[in-house]
């Protein structure tokens, strides 16, 4: 991650220590690394994009798919004003979807996905799954998870780079084994 940062000098006071605990700039490596990843950034962007927003008209569609948490999709109570911030159409490459069956589908599903794989985080140019009942918000009670709008079916994708056909089959079987 790169950027510039001002603030007043008494705010730079307080900053300081954080930046003789982690450092201020980033290294020359890492500075070349992300200037030359910014010449593609477009280009992995729309087809992170589209991926994302086929994934969720997939599962929009697929019986086995309670519901699906996408901006991009018409159904979405957040459409209109994801149109208004999101240029081109361009919604995230990252959805969430009840699947039908509670936990047990979840893990099973999860498990059915022999290249797509649970991580603790997401993003990336690979499309992965995250749980979030069982790992960022494992520690919530069934009532807790109620409250924050988190089943314990649903899943989270970032739907990666992969050609869009590989990344629905997968899905597709998996929904099949559960």
């Amino acid at each position: 991650m790169g950027g510039a940062l001002t603030a007043n000098a008494e705010t730079m006071g307080h900053l300081r220590r954080y930046f003789t605990l982690y450092g201020s700039i980033m290294s020359p490596f890492d500075a070349w690394m992300l200037t030359r990843s910014l010449r593609t950034l477009d280009l992995r962007m729309e087809r992170h994009c589209r991926n994302a927003q086929k994934v969720a008209e997939f599962f929009e569609k697929h019986q086995k798919i309670e519901r699906v948490y996408y901006p991009g999709l018409a159904s979405s109570p957040y459409h209109e004003r994801a149109k208004q911030f999101f240029l081109e159409n361009r919604f995230g490459g990252m959805l969430s979807a009840d699947i039908a069956g509670g936990e047990k589908a979840a893990s099973a599903f999860i498990k059915a996905c022999p290249t797509i794989k649970l991580v603790p985080s997401l993003a990336g140019v690979s499309t992965t799954i995250s749980y979030p009942a069982k790992t960022s918000h494992r520690a919530y009670s069934p009532e807790m998870l109620k409250q924050v709008g988190i089943s314990t079916g649903q899943l989270r994708f970032s739907v990666g780079l992969e050609t869009i056909d590989d990344i629905l089959e997968e899905f597709d079987q998996a929904l099949k084994q559960i």
